[in-house]
């Protein structure tokens, strides 16, 4: 069963915690997602994935319970701004709520910003991702949400 509403809000009180639970569903996607320690700093990565031909996925996850403020939205353009400089083809970040429209424009402007594409998780996708009961193989459920203004079929494609 998906970890509802309220227990990620409980998860997210800690940061750790919550990145630890969100590395073990990436991790559903793709069993080499790499979690990044931020002990010392995290240069912008909680997480990672370097596909064979060496392209780099980024992910960057922040336990932000409330809305996306001025202040928090400024964590999240320095994070951006510092997994950049590693050269990524793609970063997405993962947080425990659903976007309002002002968050969804500001994420817009940031993605002109870039010339990777920049996508987002929320908590809809958090309480939707679970392992696939019709398989042995370790994926996320196929119907688990879309990502912030991705289509589903993109955003499982690598």
């Amino acid at each position: 069963m998906a970890i509802g509403s309220s227990r990620w809000e409980q998860v997210a009180q800690q940061a750790d915690a919550y990145e630890t639970a969100v590395a073990v569903l990436l991790n559903l996607l793709d069993r080499d997602i790499l979690r990044v320690d931020g002990a010392g700093g995290d240069g912008g990565r909680d997480a990672q994935f370097r596909r064979d031909d060496g392209t780099l996925a980024i992910y960057e996850m922040k336990s932000f319970t409330g809305r996306l403020d001025r202040s928090r939205r400024r964590k999240v353009e320095r994070s951006l701004a510092r997994a950049a400089e590693h050269g990524p083809t793609s970063w997405t970040l993962v947080v425990p709520i659903d976007p309002n429209p002002a968050e969804l424009d500001w994420f817009e402007g940031l993605r002109s910003q870039y010339p990777f594409p920049l996508s987002g998780y929320g908590l809809n996708w958090l309480r939707g991702s679970r392992p696939s009961r019709t398989t042995t193989s370790t994926r996320v459920s196929r119907s688990h949400p879309t990502p912030w203004g991705k289509s589903l079929r993109a955003s499982l494609l690598p």
